[in-house]
């Protein structure tokens, strides 16, 4: 019984359907997973907000205290006086002050000591035997990038700093700017409370069993604190999600993240969730579903895997064959014996095969011909350019019974006609030492026409002189030089002709000190216009035939042309090709 490509994948769908028993345990799976999910989150989501009620307190009392220091009648005289030389006054102020920071010290459980540091350098703190190390720590970078930010009153990021002369502590320092225009001549103050960070991490020890990381960040996403041993969390990433407040929660292939925004100083805090701990109730689920999708899907393969091998089987071989073709392979044939659709599919290919295979033949003999023929033409097409002039040359001479000079004329243009009739390979290349004898003889055959109107300069590489060029484009660029840039100007004319050997290419320059052109004569040779003078149009032609020729050798992208010209001073065509190996 022959059943159709149809009827095998109706009957392959019918059997993927049965699969849906699966699909549906899944779902019930990834439903209830889900709601123990969202209500373990909510769960940690309030314990995240004591935690961040209990810093938020903390942060206030801070605040608190800041307002009474700037507030405090007697500080402020104590520290706006101005004490000069008069050391009694100056002793007396710092004492005074000394105290009276202490005893703000004294009231709070979070201040470890406040520092008041005035406009003119003078510093006041709470341990008066500091007050030089004071002096030296606020020009670290905790305080120093704290200013630069123009913030006006914040917190900074961790640093530490001696609380005695043997033990330092870490703190988070308070920073406010503030100045008391209640008293005449005031000066302007920065008032500096060092939180002791302990107190933090306090507050996160009494949590840590309910999160997997607890993170603290200051409004420049330092870190302040953090329930992690090392202060490093290696998953960041997860953190900067975490701060999408369009979403409760971010999660990644371990983790989930809730954040909350502290009420001042843009606090940040963030709490990741382990989802081998928050999930590890239903992982037995997990487990039985699996084995149900696993036994499922097992019964499903041995039922569809013959079934998918006589429709897959035959598309392999035509995509195989399909690629051989796509690689230029034309010689390709395959066989399919699948008693449907596809058997027709692969004799209807191997028949597409074969025509494209002779159809390709047919194009490259005919693309061969038709460049042959190309090349022919423009290459006829220099040759008439000086014919005539020639002869008249010759005709001119005989009858001036100048009989050596036509015998070397004569000599020169047979050898330059012998070039022009070249067949094959010979008749599109020439090595360099070959294009320069003919250019000698075509100069030649000129100097006998314009007596003492040039002299020519080459500048050849030596080691260009094997190198096979195109045939005849130097020649008719010589031509142009001679014509229409030496002949109509009033002074001897010289002529350079430079050809070189670069990296990977070959350059030829001609150079003349003729009557030059303008911008807009050049541009239109370049382009070939319609629109140039007769004189200027043979000129084109002879360019455009070099072009032609090149982009016919190489490919309109694989040479390079280019004119530069002055009015009065002369010009320069250059042009660049890889040379062909003998």
């Amino acid at each position: 019984m022959n059943l159709s490509i149809k009827l095998k994948i109706i009957l392959s769908t019918f059997l993927v359907v049965a699969m849906s028993l699966s699909a549906s345990s899944f779902f019930i799976y990834n439903y209830v997973t889900g709601i123990i999910k969202e209500q373990s989150i909510e769960e940690n989501t309030i314990k995240l907000n004591q935690v961040t009620q209990q810093l938020t307190k903390m942060q206030e009392q801070v605040k608190k205290t800041t307002a009474y220091i700037i507030l405090d009648e007697k500080l402020n005289k104590l520290t706006n006086q101005n004490f000069q030389d008069d050391y009694d006054l100056s002793f007396y102020a710092i004492y005074e002050t000394e105290l009276e920071l202490r005893r703000y010290v004294a009231f709070s459980d979070n201040i470890i000591d406040i520092i008041l540091l005035r406009d003119d350098g003078m510093l006041f703190s709470s341990n008066r035997t500091f007050e030089s190390y004071y002096q030296e720590k606020i020009k670290e970078s905790w305080f120093t990038d704290y200013i630069d930010r123009g913030y006006n009153a914040g917190f900074s990021g961790v640093h530490d700093i001696f609380v005695n002369s043997t033990r330092t502590e870490q703190v988070i320092s308070y920073i406010t700017s503030f100045k008391n225009t209640e008293i005449d001549s005031a000066h302007k103050f920065t008032l500096i409370l060092n939180v002791n960070r302990a107190n933090i991490e306090n507050i996160f020890e009494k949590s840590v069993s309910d999160f997997e990381n607890l993170i603290l960040l200051n409004r420049d996403n330092q870190i302040i604190a953090s329930s992690y041993a090392s202060e490093e969390f290696s998953n960041m990433d997860i953190v900067e999600k975490s701060m999408d407040k369009s979403k409760s929660y971010v999660e990644d292939r371990e983790n989930i993240a809730i954040s909350n925004i502290l009420g001042y100083d843009g606090w940040k805090q963030i709490a990741v969730i382990a989802k081998d701990k928050l999930l590890g109730k239903i992982n037995w689920i997990f487990v039985y579903f699996i084995v149900i999708v696993a036994a499922s899907l097992l019964l499903a393969l041995l039922i569809m895997i013959p079934t998918i091998l006589n429709i897959t089987k035959p598309i392999s071989k035509l995509v195989a064959a399909m690629k051989k073709v796509s690689r230029g392979n034309l010689d390709t044939s395959l066989t399919i014996q699948s008693r449907d659709e596809l058997e027709i599919m692969g004799k209807v290919f191997n028949r597409m095969v074969s025509d494209l295979n002779e159809y390709m033949t047919t194009s490259i003999n005919d693309e061969k011909v038709k460049r042959r023929m190309q090349l022919d033409l423009l290459i006829s097409q220099i040759n008439p350019h000086f014919i005539y002039n020639t002869l008249n040359t010759i005709i001119y001479l005989t009858r001036a019974n100048r009989n050596q000079d036509v015998i070397v004329i004569t000599d020169s243009f047979i050898r330059i006609l012998q070039d022009t009739i070249k067949t094959g390979e010979e008749a599109i290349f020439a090595t360099v030492a070959e294009e320069l004898a003919i250019i000698q003889n075509y100069l030649t055959i000129q100097n006998y026409r314009y007596p003492d109107m040039f002299d020519v300069e080459f500048l050849v590489n030596e080691d260009v002189l094997n190198m096979q060029i195109p045939r005849m484009v130097i020649q008719p660029i010589v031509e142009n030089a001679l014509f229409h840039g030496i002949h109509p100007a009033e002074h001897r004319g010289n002529l350079k002709i430079e050809i070189k050997l670069h990296s990977d290419y070959i350059s030829v320059a001609i150079t003349d000190n003729g009557i030059g052109m303008d911008g807009t004569t050049m541009n239109q040779i370049f382009k070939g216009s319609k629109k140039l003078s007769t004189n200027h149009q043979t000129r084109s032609i002879g360019l455009n035939n070099i072009k032609e020729r090149l982009a016919a050798l190489y490919g309109p992208n694989e040479y390079n042309i280019n004119i530069v010209s002055h009015v009065g001073q002369g010009t320069k065509v250059e042009f660049s090709f890889y040379p062909k190996a003998i």
